[in-house]
């Protein structure tokens, strides 16, 4: 059946507005600065063949790899599903991204059938492990990186789990907060609940998933026609992420082949190194959205974003490598090799259609993390930043400057100053544009930013995840590379301590981290 153009415009626009709606139902009841602030956290809906329906103005590196995530609930639920279920789960092995990023599924059942199911992905501040904020250069295991959650129902029909629950909140940092953005999620799925109902009531179940089924047809047709065009062949790049071996540089190597046939492509990523002891880890589902992030923006940026455009596209990769990590290796820095993943694409894509393609993105997430206890108030802190860097010059226009890059969507680059000193034992001293830091060339790179912290409290751990330190973002057509990361600690004495990798150090009273 063929769905009116009109009706399928105003069911799309309706799904679309009740993800937004999830989100800013987040936005308004989250209690950590990392969500309430920095809006680091992602919704979709999904069909009961769990394929992506809508998403809104959410971060793709979370809502692209949820499919996986969706997967496996439905993998070990999908017979025993009830209204009122709820189900979480964050374990990088069974399509997550890092312990961090939790993810909740809830599945809204329409005259006794599955009908849509709300998901969000939230990043939350701290998941437990050996270091506040649970990102540590120094994890050599998952285990030791924080709580892992397999698919679990943590609410059965309206009863909540009472003892998933307070097993969760025994192993992070600052429960109480957890708790509070763990209840702004499920007030998520409720609010989508609601509005899905409505939705139905006003346009009936059987014209809201027509219209879900032709708009993935139709993403799909526009993203087979863009790949039409480009000539067909295989194209390579192979990018490094920045690792030391007792203090040895030893990069290790993401390899993409990227094949152009007809209206499909290839990205076969077999060849990448080794998985290592190390938080330098990504999961099949993070590479698979790294892929995902790269083709659709760089073909497609205006249309629709759900389910039909990972149809054109696959993706092959190897347990046991970077893109691909098994048990037990870590993964918490799995978004520095999605970023490795986007600008191998990239590059490789350039090849074939330069006038499409930017210069590189800065290139890493740069998670920057202080955490301890205030003597003043007793109670625990965390400091959570990640300042964002410039992106590549492209055909139009030079780059853009301390602007997130493509995979971390409309994520905040700059959180309230004011209420993270009101809240946290740190000043912010500099908080500013890096000269100097863009690639040279007729289209320059965007300049990056510089941060400078303060720790006001008299101890605490500090913890950086970056990469391009030492291999910096290519330029393109002959444009310069962007300026590499710097990150370094000075303590009370004047010490410096300089970070080339993830790594962690202890801080004190008056320590200042400097990054850009």
């Amino acid at each position: 059946m063929t769905v009116n153009p009109i009706d399928l415009e105003v069911v799309t626009e309706g799904l679309i507005s009740i993800v937004r709606e999830m989100r800013q139902t987040i936005f308004r009841t989250a209690h950590s600065p990392v969500i309430a602030d920095a809006q680091d956290f992602s919704c979709a809906l999904f069909d009961p063949q769990g394929q992506m329906v809508a998403q809104g103005r959410d971060m793709p590196g979370h809502v692209i790899a949820m499919p996986a995530s969706v997967a496996e609930i439905f993998a070990d639920f999908a017979d025993e599903m009830r209204p009122g279920d709820l189900y979480i789960v964050n374990d990088p092995y069974r399509g997550g991204s890092h312990l961090n990023d939790v993810t909740l599924i809830s599945p809204v059942f329409v005259d006794g059938k599955l009908f849509l199911f709300p998901c969000v992905r939230m990043h939350w501040a701290d998941i437990g492990g050996m270091t506040p904020g649970s990102v540590s250069g120094q994890a050599t295991e998952i285990l030791q990186e924080g709580l892992r959650i397999p698919p679990i129902k943590l609410i059965e029909e309206g009863r909540p789990n009472r003892a998933a629950f307070d097993i969760v909140f025994a192993n992070v940092r600052m429960a109480d907060e957890r708790r509070g953005d763990l209840e702004s999620s499920i007030a998520a799925c409720h609010t989508a609940e609601r509005r899905l109902r409505e939705l139905v009531a006003r346009h009936g179940t059987g014209l809201v998933l027509e219209s879900v089924a032709a708009n993935m047809d139709r993403t799909e047709q526009r993203l087979r026609d863009m790949i039409r065009a480009l000539p067909d062949g295989t194209y390579r790049y192979e990018d490094y992420l920045d690792l030391y071996t007792d203090g040895r540089y030893d990069a290790a190597i993401v390899r993409c082949r990227l094949t152009v046939d007809g209206d499909e492509i290839e990205a076969d990523f077999r060849g990448s190194s080794t998985q290592v002891a190390a938080v330098v880890n990504s999961s099949r589902a993070m590479t698979v959205a790294g892929v995902f992030i790269a083709v659709k923006s760089a073909l497609d940026p205006g249309g629709l974003v759900n389910h039909g455009a990972f149809r054109p596209l696959r993706v092959h990769t190897e347990p046991g490598t970077v893109v691909h990590v098994s048990y037990p290796a870590p993964a918490n820095a799995h978004s520095e090799v999605r970023k490795r993943v986007i600008s191998a694409v990239m590059a490789a894509l350039s090849q074939v259609a330069p006038d499409l393609i930017a210069a590189d993105q800065f290139g890493t997430t740069f998670q920057n993390l202080i955490g301890g206890v205030d003597e003043h108030t007793g109670r625990p802190y965390l400091y959570y930043d990640y300042p964002a860097g410039g992106n590549g010059g492209f055909l139009e226009s030079d780059g853009p400057s301390a602007m997130n890059p493509v995979d971390l969507g409309d994520i905040s680059t700059i959180q309230s100053v004011e209420r993270l000193e009101t809240e946290i034992p740190i000043l912010v001293e500099a908080c500013e544009l890096r000269t100097g830091s863009c690639g040279d060339g007729v289209r320059r790179g965007g300049l990056g930013s510089r941060r400078e912290t303060r720790l006001l409290a008299s101890g605490g751990a500090y913890s950086v995840q970056t990469d391009r330190t030492t291999v910096p973002p290519y330029g393109l057509r002959h444009g310069g590379p962007g300026a590499p990361t710097v990150t370094h600690l000075r303590r009370p004495d004047g010490e410096r301590v300089d970070f080339a990798t993830p790594a962690r150090s202890p801080a004190s009273r008056c320590a200042k981290a400097t990054y850009w």
